[in-house]
């Protein structure tokens, strides 16, 4: 349509794709080893039932819901689906292209009008797409995770040790293994505590019943 092929992502998962076909990609999330994905093939208005029908016919053969071009795809997020199970490797390598990273726009952007743009990339097949979205996405996660933080700090939770905010929590968690026992100081040549944490219940009023010390009676929980 606009004589450059592109595909953009309306992060986090809807792409509009302007290329060999112009259409439309979304992927809904169902479970953390299965993704749906809806696609939807653009047409111009008034085409016959026939010139409908071979492009759906053609569409659905080189692109369908399993790939970008021809149905390969499909295998390859299978195999990258299992190879993900694996814990001998810590990191996944997405540095192919970083050399041809051009920081902001590149002179498509800037033809298109786009600014507001991380990193451009000069060759199509370079995979400086992910680290810029692995790179918002965090970005976006640790923003929901501080405001979660400062909201469970200001209501407090609730555990059969008393109240703690989420990063109290987190360091008791650590403590378990490497500091003193949670029912009180261990000691010498005594086995650490094994009493694991009460199941963080967060409380909905603001001041939450007084404690018989750091072990009163659990709260119940909406």
């Amino acid at each position: 349509m606009i004589n450059i092929s592109r595909n953009l992502c309306l992060y986090p998962n809807v792409y509009l794709m302007d290329q060999f076909s112009s259409q439309i990609r979304h992927v809904r999330p169902i479970a953390v080893d299965k993704t749906e994905v809806t696609i939807y093939c653009i047409a111009p208005k008034g085409e016959s039932d026939k010139s409908r029908a071979h492009r759906i016919r053609q569409y659905e053969d080189f692109f369908n819901a399993t790939g970008m071009a021809t149905q390969d795809d499909l295998e390859e997020f299978r195999s990258c689906q299992k190879t993900y199970q694996a814990t001998s490797a810590p990191w996944n390598d997405m540095s192919r292209g970083m050399a041809h990273e051009i920081k902001g726009p590149n002179e498509q952007a800037t033809a298109l009008g786009v600014t507001n743009v991380l990193a451009s990339g000069v060759r199509t097949e370079d995979e400086g797409l992910h680290p810029v979205q692995h790179g918002y996405w965090k970005q976006v996660m640790d923003k929901a995770v501080s405001e979660l933080d400062a909201e469970e700090a200001a209501a407090g939770i609730y555990t059969k040790f008393g109240i703690y905010s989420r990063s109290e929590l987190a360091a008791l968690y650590r403590s378990r293994n490497n500091g003193p026992c949670w029912a009180g100081s261990r000691e010498p040549g005594r086995p650490r505590c094994r009493h694991p944490p009460t199941t963080a219940r967060r409380m909905r009023p603001a001041h939450p019943a007084p404690l018989e010390g750091r072990g009163g009676p659990p709260q119940r929980a909406r």
